[in-house]
């Protein structure tokens, strides 16, 4: 595979027969098997969710067991010639929320925010302390940065370090957009000067964060020298049902409207299992009275095609990343387990089928090549505080009028 310095290739990744929460007792050898399996795709390095009650299950103490761990990973990724990029405070995953119970406060009055697990049981009445002002919570957080990155900071895998845990900042809500910049900053700077500015630091967000007006601009956030990597999910959006290549392409140039630096792009596709030409799903609802949810899945054909897309687009500009949302499917041992319990695309966005079958995106993969000469992506031409007035309506017709060329 020809790689020019930009876009590298990644994706999300744990062990899929052990799942997400693999960091007690890891299977060395699963993990050479994939991770070898994905340099040869042309992967080029993978997100390692570091949950955060693992790495650090009190304020003061940091788990060295799961150090130890980690460290296994990274070696065993350098041995592949896959980079790692450790996602730190993983707190939010597809949309729930595994966090620390010492961040957490119980009020039997509370109504959820979203669904929120603490040590493996859910928590249906937690409010989220304020991780990003309250001392206490702070020095806490930069203690486990310390940890991990000065320790791990000089290690030959680490291509970067993420500090948002899967767009954290999204599901656990700040006060102000600039107690989001400030915490960011904060951490950036603690992770900066534990393993001396090494590496970028980034900060992943869902690609809806730009409606969300309790969040800052990403212009913002790139002043203080942070990347922004945004993941797209096609299903989440009805605009992008007819075109959801189009879609995530509109959402990177959208996103490098209100950013100084092109965005990394994650991509999130769901596929039929089992070689389907289409698969529906049909979910209860909560309420026995409301009829079942019905999710569709498309063949994995459509997959591939999102990806041909936007090698063809974004793969030309600098756009410094485009990350797979996950390497494998979701093995159905574990689908009772949060969150696969109730979010069910996840479970099938793998570039591999659960069985370690090659989806059609994989060739697709094989066969790009990428120019030399890259084009700076595009700003939109647009009113971009029309935006937070009218967001879905807003977005809905921006995205018109760029598949039209009209911005």
């Amino acid at each position: 595979m020809n790689h020019a310095p930009t876009p590298l290739l990644g994706c999300t990744y744990w062990p899929t027969r052990q799942g997400i929460f693999f960091w007690n007792d890891p299977d060395d050898g699963e993990i050479t098997d994939e991770l070898a399996h994905f340099s040869d795709m042309g992967g080029a390095f993978v997100r390692l969710l570091l949950p955060w009650e693992t790495f650090q299950p009190n304020a003061e103490r940091i788990n060295t067991k799961a150090l130890d761990v980690l460290g296994r990973v990274l070696d065993v990724a350098h041995e592949c010639k896959v980079g790692v990029v450790p996602v730190l405070f993983t707190g939010v995953l597809f949309g729930q929320r595994f966090l620390p119970r010492w961040v957490l406060q119980l009020d039997p009055t509370a109504r959820p925010f979203a669904r929120t697990v603490s040590e493996g049981r859910e928590q249906p009445h937690a409010l989220v302390k304020n991780i990003y002002e309250n001392r206490h919570l702070l020095d806490a957080q930069r203690r486990l940065i310390t940890e991990v990155v000065g320790y791990f900071g000089e290690h030959p895998a680490i291509q970067a370090w993420d500090l948002s845990g899967n767009g954290l900042p999204a599901y656990v809500p700040p006060r102000t957009p600039d107690a989001l910049v400030e915490w960011a900053a904060l951490l950036r700077e603690t992770a900066a000067e534990a393993e001396a500015g090494r590496h970028p630091i980034w900060l992943t967000l869902p690609d809806t964060a730009v409606l969300l007006a309790f969040l800052p601009w990403a212009w913002d956030l790139t002043r203080e020298h942070l990347h922004i990597l945004v993941e797209s999910y096609p299903h989440t959006s009805p605009a992008a049902e007819e075109a959801p290549a189009d879609f995530v392409t509109f959402m990177a140039h959208l996103w490098r409207t209100v950013a100084e630096t092109a965005p990394g792009v994650l991509v999130g596709m769901a596929t039929a299992p089992n070689r389907e030409r289409e698969y529906t799903l049909l979910v209860p609802t909560e309420c026995e009275e409301s009829p079942p949810i019905s999710i569709h899945l498309p063949h994995e054909s459509v997959q591939a095609h999102i990806w041909q897309a936007l090698f063809e687009t974004l793969g030309k500009s600098d756009v410094p990343w485009l990350v797979n949302a996950t390497f494998a499917d979701v093995p159905p041992a574990f689908w009772e387990t949060p969150p696969f319990d109730t979010a069910i695309r996840p479970r099938f966005m793998g570039l591999l089928a659960s069985d370690g079958r090659e989806k059609e995106a994989v060739q697709v993969w094989r066969d790009a090549t990428f120019a030399a000469d890259k084009t700076a992506l595009r700003p939109l031409d647009v009113d971009i505080e029309a935006l937070r007035a009218a967001p879905q309506l807003t977005l809905t017709r921006w995205f018109r009028q760029f598949r039209e060329g009209e911005v």
